[in-house]
């Protein structure tokens, strides 16, 4: 009889380890599916919507104008030839810049940051120039085309 209360206790402890094994798995696997989702993390995709900037009226001929379509910072400038947009958020800390029309240059005040006509970084610590965004005219309305991402459902 000794024997069978062995394999009774040895079988229990088996199927208790089985148990607890496939718990610290099951655990172990969600907490490294978290730290994959932390590290790779699901971007939803960006779309295009074209938004109502302004009017051409708006701007000055030579100036710029700053515009807020959908809560989008966007400077509009004309320099005599066309019609250009950027982002107006710095891409050195994310303040918004500004037109100096007597320099003719885009000026960021949080750190003296300077841009010319076309976005491009003319002096101080921004390291890429002004995001340029795509506009179309239509009649006497400016539309802009911002990116922008979908929030996840």
């Amino acid at each position: 009889m000794p024997n069978s209360e062995t394999n009774t206790r040895t079988r229990r402890e088996f199927f208790a380890n089985v148990v607890m094994g496939s718990g610290l798995l099951l655990g172990l696997g969600g907490l490294a599916a978290r730290f994959a989702e932390f590290l790779y993390p699901v971007v939803p995709p960006q779309k295009l919507i074209k938004a109502l900037a302004g009017k051409l009226s708006d701007i000055p001929k030579g100036g710029a104008r700053m515009f807020n379509p959908l809560d989008a910072h966007v400077m509009i400038v004309d320099d005599g030839t066309q019609l250009l947009a950027f982002s107006a958020v710095c891409t050195h800390l994310g303040c918004l810049v500004h037109w100096d029309s007597q320099a003719e240059r885009f000026v960021c005040p949080c750190h003296h940051g300077v841009y010319d006509t076309d976005g491009n970084v003319v002096s101080g610590p921004p390291p890429r120039p002004l995001e340029r965004i795509k506009l179309a005219i239509e009649g006497d309305q400016i539309f802009v085309f911002l990116a922008v991402r979908e929030e996840p459902t």
